[in-house]
């Protein structure tokens, strides 16, 4: 509320139907007995801290009914059992029920103007306690905000932080993974080093390849033992710092002598290119092997055969041909030994050549402490089942000696921990999903299974003898609290393997309903969780859905939206409940399910919050109304408007000719910003951009854009960073702090109005 609406609430509150009246209050003095036990409501009330406690006195029969009034259901449901415990039957007549607010009576009219059915109403049964009221009243408000504290700080364990973290990425949440990386920060569980590595996740997952190079201990975490996943980011990084510019010329022969001249100091960065992820890595990792001396034509052209895409292999060939085609291959001599010559390839810092070649020597002492090291180095499940089983082929006297080794007993740990078995265990790794849910159901090494399901997750959701059902089966299966709590933090692996790392497949639709299960049913529900369930709809409603009586993705769809919004229903949530109800008119969810209430739903939460809803939000869900043919529903919610400000019509007209492109892979959105941009400006150009990777179109209109908008909550890849790098000049670029359509407007929308400002 702002305070002109305080103060008008307070009037009308303290008015007829009331004896209490406010300008009593005001012209009271403050030792007044009314205004000692008032003033403290008030003060509550004007400083917005709910909920809000005010006393009604009957101007006929005397008799003094609190109303408690919030401004959330989840406010209303945290007080409501504390208003049982205080206050309860005891000493009013309250049940626990919202009251039933009658729009006929001044006063409750009021509070349904402002606060809905979110309101509860106490009537005192003894007027002799009238003042023992007020002082459980202010005991309770003192007690719930001492609770709020100490509850705030131990909400969440480690796992869970984690877990929210790559929830907040994978929904492309920024602002909300940096707060949690800040939490886990602050608890102290972590070491320097592996804050660093969680951040330069973080930073890497949101393309702020500048930012990682610019960290103040970029220089240690070149030094220690890296994580795969880690090196692979700082690869990328440098990548797009240094060379990208060069592969944009199509200059191979001046990337390469940069990285000889520059880029040295990374040049051991990459020892082991199995199963690289990213495209930047691939080809910082031919660049590596091209530039070095002597190079690793062999590496090159084996990354080119093996994890070089289609659309980096032109400029991948460009840097191996600057190679001299007469320069003689180097061969080791016929006489070295094996692991003389595994040696050297180790050496060299080509570990997965130096990895298989300690593999085929004799499991000596000397060979298993070098295979353990790369193993844990190269960091894939497959190097560390191979690592362990070569162990277990030494001799009884090898693998004591190995034991006794404080640094092998290390190695063999972190190698045990990917593959799922503790060190003590047979040497037999998790090898499918069911095996995964069978270890977490004993709770077996339960530490490690969120790191095995990391490992694998995407190898086994792509194996052709999964089966969806059984796996669906098994995430909604009822367990201890231990394995629950496992399932519960693996979701976001899940999702990121089905929707990031894979196309949506309709095989894996029975996988992503249970996803949805998983999460709606969470005491925990986030703000990232509401749009994880938007992906995973959007995967279900878009790929063949099913509208089978008793079997409809649509009514699932409609079901679950509902519920959430009827849980965690607040202005700050607003934005996904209009998405979501834009996914289903998208889909055509309105010609097999009834759609309307799920739109009063959000309707009648719209009017409790009539003044913290933005006109954007108004149009949206004016536009959503017309397309259901359920506009009469919104008649009368939208409150009346104010006076228009004179420079309105100068800020229709200021994009007069000017051309936006909005840049989102869910084109519904883009659309949709499109008609909320269209109505509120006149002689505006869109242009919308879709593509997976940059293509000359994307290139030729980030040039020739007056303004364009990069939704970088719903696009993580290259594609939006080459976007970036062909704007022109007098390109203005703009990004969203959100996902939906309307964020998207909003960001347009405070552009031009900064601009109207700043040039009147």
């Amino acid at each position: 509320m702002t305070p002109s609406n305080l103060q008008e609430f307070l009037e009308q509150f303290f008015g007829e139907g009331n004896a209490i009246r406010w300008n009593q209050y005001l012209s009271s003095r403050s030792t007044d007995p009314m205004r000692v036990q008032l003033e403290p409501w008030i003060t509550l009330f004007q400083k917005q801290h709910g909920p809000y406690c005010l006393p009604r006195v009957d101007t006929v029969t005397q008799q003094t009914t609190w109303y408690v009034l919030c401004t959330d259901p989840r406010e209303a449901r945290a007080i409501r059992e504390t208003l049982q415990a205080f206050i309860g039957p005891t000493y009013a007549d309250f049940n626990g029920e919202f009251a039933t607010l009658s729009t006929s009576d001044p006063i409750e009219k009021v509070c349904y103007q402002y606060f809905g059915q979110l309101a509860f109403r106490l009537k005192i049964l003894n007027p002799k306690v009238r003042a023992r009221i007020n002082a459980l009243l202010s005991r309770m408000i003192e007690f719930r905000d001492r609770d709020s504290v100490r509850s705030a700080s131990t909400v969440r364990p480690i796992g869970r932080l984690f877990r929210d973290v790559e929830m907040a990425i994978i929904t492309g949440n920024e602002e909300s993974a940096n707060r949690i990386c800040a939490e886990i920060r602050s608890r102290g569980r972590l070491s320097a080093t592996n804050l660093a590595f969680l951040q330069v996740h973080i930073l890497a997952a949101f393309n702020r390849w500048t930012d990682i190079l610019c960290l103040p201990n970029l220089s240690d975490l070149l030094q220690v033992r890296r994580p795969k996943r880690v090196s692979e980011h700082l690869s990328t990084a440098i990548y797009q710092q240094f060379f990208y510019q060069y592969e944009e010329m199509n200059d191979a022969r001046a990337a390469i002598a940069v990285f000889k001249s520059a880029a040295q100091r990374y040049q051991g960065l990459l020892r082991s290119t199995e199963s690289l992820l990213s495209a930047g890595a691939i080809k910082f990792a031919v660049l590596a092997a091209t530039a070095t001396s002597p190079p690793n034509r062999h590496l090159a052209e084996q990354l080119m055969k093996s994890q070089v895409s289609d659309a980096d292999r032109p400029w991948c060939e460009a840097i191996i041909s600057q190679l001299d085609p007469t320069a003689p291959t180097e061969s080791p001599a016929d006489n070295i030994a094996l692991f003389d010559l595994a040696e050297m390839r180790y050496s060299e810092g080509n570990l997965d050549e130096a990895f298989a070649l300690y593999l085929e020597a004799q499991p000596n002492y000397r060979s298993v402490c070098r295979v353990l090291e790369t193993a844990v180095e190269i960091d894939t499940n497959t190097a560390a089942t191979r690592a362990l089983r070569f162990l277990q082929s030494a001799s009884d006297d090898v693998r004591g000696k190995i034991n006794l080794r404080r640094v092998c007993s290390h190695q063999i740990e972190i190698l045990t921990s990917i593959i799922g078995q503790p060190a003590t265990a047979e040497n037999k790794p998790i090898e499918s999903l069911t095996e995964w849910f069978q270890c977490v159901d004993r709770c077996n090494y339960s530490a490690n299974m969120i790191r095995v399901l990391e490992y694998n997750c995407t190898a086994w959701l792509s194996d052709s003898k999964l089966n969806a059902a059984t796996v669906s089966d098994l995430l909604r299966k009822s367990r201890t609290s231990a394995a629950a709590e496992t399932v519960r933090n693996a979701v976001p692996i899940f999702i990121r393997a089905l929707l990031v790392d894979n196309p949506v497949s309709r095989e894996h639709k029975p996988i992503y309903s249970a996803l949805i299960d998983l999460i709606v049913y969470d005491e925990m529900v986030g703000f990232d969780d509401l749009y994880a369930v938007e992906q995973l709809f959007e995967g279900i409603l878009t790929f063949a859905p099913s509208h089978d009586l008793g079997n409809s993705d649509f009514s699932l769809a409609v079901e679950v939206t509902k519920y959430l919004w009827e849980t965690l229903a607040a202005p700050r949530h607003l934005d996904w409940a209009l998405s979501m109800l834009d996914l289903l008119v998208d889909t055509g969810a309105h010609q097999h399910v009834d759609l309307c209430p799920v739109l009063t739903a959000i309707a009648n939460s719209c009017r409790a919050w009539i003044r913290r809803v933005s006109d954007n939000q108004w149009s949206m869900l004016a536009l959503l109304g017309a397309d259901l043919g359920l506009g009469a529903l919104l008649d009368g919610i939208r409150p009346s408007a104010t006076a228009i400000p004179a420079e309105s019509d100068s800020i229709r007209c200021a994009l007069q000719g000017k051309t936006v492109a909005v840049y989102s892979l869910t084109e519904r959105i883009a659309r949709r910003f499109g008609q909320l941009a269209e109505q509120a400006f006149d002689g505006i150009r869109i242009h919308y951009l879709h593509d997976k990777v940059l293509t000359d179109r994307m290139k030729r209109v980030a040039n020739s854009s007056d303004i364009i908008i990069v939704n970088t909550w719903d696009a993580k890849h290259a594609a939006t960073a080459g976007i970036k790098r062909h704007c022109s000049e007098r390109t203005i670029l703009l990004e969203p702090n959100g996902k939906t359509a309307t964020s998207l407007f909003n960001t347009l929308e405070s552009f031009v109005c900064a601009m109207g400002q700043h040039h009147p």
